[in-house]
């Protein structure tokens, strides 16, 4: 993969007919400040496929404390998080109105290791694990190509330096030859290579690179290797029909700030308990001392605000609009709920009394078949969170259907009849 090294440079005519170069260097240090330097970068330039890139604020962070409390961290400090959103072309495969939404886990180390890749929306590809991050070859590929490129830029600042009037004298030997008044260029380093962090000379990962890799990735497979290409396909198919089905629910979408792009968890929707039980250092104030015995086992705490719950109730409610329409069909066989299983009685009405009360599949096969019937358990009363453990009545099996046989007149038979 060719990559391009651009530098840049600013050239000032002064008086006299001198010629300043202000060659202006990325910073060296991993802190922050790198970052919002590449994310303006990315910004300015605007590779593509890269529809939004934002460096997310420092926020709220949920630490153990020595009582095993569940407390709020520091603020700030690494890992910082860098948030992309990301489009292929709309020829490729994953293509999708939104984009795909990746965030960049940044460490402490970087830009001297690489940053942790997480794909916020479903994404169905075999590469990915089951909290959508990627595997070592991916950070192997990249660390290639980050050598190469660390490689390649060593060499084109040593044939630049080497160029300009008292290049070949090392550090400083270009700013001493121009200070002279001579008619030459002087280069300008606003940062010093090296000053911090100590990657300046070695290897340097950067959200461009990262970018280019991923566009590689969501494009083909990152190795040739028998049967990749067919589970390749395949996971292609799934996500094609997945964005087909978001682009249909989008018109029966309730709250579209939920969907945006710069939709994220805000804190205001956290309850005042929950909030306070965050923020409390020790004290008894932590999340255990809000926590609600609802029956035995259960527990309730309140986690979101009332205006949040609502909201997400009433999305809930904005997709279950998806059985009455007819070009999206919803697939979900009914043997599909195991016997002991958690069913979600949203919006139950009445008491205890009517969980005795089937519940039926849309498509009723036989006497009673696939019937559910909800019930508590022994000892335990309803929950308020509409959870209770399901007893699944077992279908009765349908009759076997057979081809009536006539039967062969033996002899006797033939005698009979005469």
């Amino acid at each position: 993969m060719a990559s391009r090294i651009e530098l840049p440079l600013r050239l000032v005519v002064l008086p006299g007919g001198r010629v300043h170069l202000s060659l202006r260097l990325p910073p060296a240090s991993s802190g922050r400040a790198f970052l919002e330097w590449e994310v303006q970068q990315l910004v300015a330039h605007k590779p593509p496929g890269l529809m939004h890139a934002e460096l997310l604020p420092d926020g709220p962070r949920m630490v153990l404390d020595a009582d095993g409390e569940a407390v709020e961290g520091p603020l700030c400090g690494p890992p910082y998080q860098v948030l992309l959103r990301i489009q292929r072309p709309r020829s490729g495969v994953y293509w999708s109105e939104g984009g795909l939404v990746v965030r960049l886990l940044c460490g402490e180390g970087y830009p001297a290791s690489p940053p942790e890749v997480r794909f916020e929306a479903l994404l169905h590809h075999f590469f990915l694990d089951d909290l959508g991050g990627l595997p070592d070859l991916f950070y192997e590929v990249m660390q290639d190509l980050a050598e190469a490129d660390a490689e390649e830029r060593a060499a084109s600042l040593s044939h630049l330096v080497g160029s300009l009037p008292g290049g070949e004298g090392g550090e400083g030997g270009v700013e001493a030859a121009g200070a002279a008044g001579g008619e030459g260029l002087a280069v300008e380093h606003s940062h010093a290579a090296g000053s911090s962090g100590g990657v300046a000379g070695g290897t340097r990962y950067s959200l461009r690179g990262t970018l280019h890799m991923l566009h590689f990735l969501l494009q083909a497979p990152l190795h040739p290797c028998d049967g990749c290409q067919q589970r390749f396909d395949y996971f292609a198919s799934l996500h094609r029909d997945r964005a087909a089905a978001i682009a249909q629910y989008q018109p029966l979408r309730r709250h579209p700030s939920l969907f945006g792009t710069a939709a994220r968890w805000r804190r205001e929707w956290l309850s005042a308990d929950a909030r306070a039980a965050l923020e409390s250092r020790g004290g008894g104030g932590g999340l255990r001392s809000h926590l609600v015995e609802v029956s035995p086992e259960v527990f309730a705490f309140p986690l979101l605000r009332e205006e949040c719950c609502a909201m997400l109730v009433e999305e809930v409610d904005g997709s279950a609009r998806l059985s009455r329409v007819p070009e999206i069909p919803l697939k979900r066989r009914a043997d599909l709920t195991p016997p002991g299983g958690q069913l979600p009685r949203l919006r139950a009405q009445g008491g205890p009394a009517q969980l005795d009360e089937p519940v039926r599949p849309r498509a009723q096969r036989g006497r009673d078949g696939g019937a559910v019937r909800l019930a508590p358990r022994d000892g335990a009363a309803a929950d308020r969170t509409g959870v209770l453990p399901a007893r699944r009545r077992r279908p009765r099996p349908a009759p076997l259907l057979r081809r009536p046989v006539r039967r062969r007149q033996g002899p006797r038979a033939r005698h009979a009849h005469g």
